[in-house]
């Protein structure tokens, strides 16, 4: 088919050819570049960004050079991404609508939260009590507290001359069936001044407290290891109320 139309390539500028009048049209408009010049953008955008290309463009993007840099969203701003957030996300506009996770599949990401909060690299943010991290004054080790509760402990730990180190990251994590199979991560492995390793658990408010305390009672009898199982009530007789006022 014998070409009627040309043009150059903004880019490279080597000539074009069309066969048709429409297709010169739509190229013109839409200032279509030659076959050569996107395959090279095809590359380039592939290409892998080195480390150093990384940290230039994130000094370029930070602080007074960020376009943002010094201003805030309305509250009607924020109101409004709110909500166009979620229309995003809910009803059929949800890629999982009308989908569920397979009992298996439900298992398997049970466990991998609870792997990933043993070993230290997942917080556990549950819904329950006021989040924060903890630096360990016996360890120096950084430490996310689930609430209050347990910073109070962790700060008696540190206190302990009894208490040779602690840590969450301890990589135990034990299946119990309450409503339905979960895993379970105690909430500290503690090293006593005698050498004994002793797993701790201090429970606040949790519906599923009684199925985790026997599972603790059976795997720390199957592995040899001796635990403590602290409430509330026993930390509010030695100072927690206080401690919480102390907070606010």
């Amino acid at each position: 088919m014998d070409c009627k139309y040309f043009r150059d390539c903004p880019k490279c500028n080597v000539e074009i050819s069309y066969a048709s009048c429409k297709a010169f049209i739509v190229a013109c408009a839409r200032n279509t570049t030659c076959i050569s010049c996107r395959a090279k953008a095809r590359r380039s955008k592939n290409a892998k960004v080195s480390d150093e290309t990384r940290q230039k463009m994130s000094v370029s993007h930070s602080g007074e050079s960020n376009h943002f840099f010094g201003s805030r969203h309305t509250d009607e701003t924020k109101r409004l991404i709110g909500e166009k957030s979620k229309a995003r996300m809910q009803g059929s506009n949800n890629p999982f609508f009308g989908r569920q996770h397979t009992p298996e599949v439900r298992k398997k990401m049970s466990e991998s939260r609870a792997k990933g909060i043993a070993e230290g690299r997942i917080p556990n943010t549950n819904g329950y009590g006021t989040k924060s991290w903890y630096v360990s004054t016996k360890t120096g080790e950084r430490t996310y507290c689930d609430s209050l509760l347990e910073k109070f402990r962790m700060m008696q730990l540190d206190a302990d001359p009894n208490v040779i180190s602690w840590t969450k990251k301890h990589g135990i994590k034990i299946p119990y069936e309450s409503d339905k199979w979960h895993n379970y991560v105690p909430d500290f492995l503690i090293t006593t001044s005698s050498g004994d390793r002793m797993i701790e658990e201090v429970k606040g408010r949790d519906l599923h407290a009684q199925a985790k305390h026997e599972a603790l009672r059976t795997y720390c009898v199957i592995n040899g290891l001796s635990y403590r199982w602290i409430d509330q009530t026993m930390l509010e007789q030695q100072g927690y109320r206080t401690f919480v006022e102390s907070q606010r």
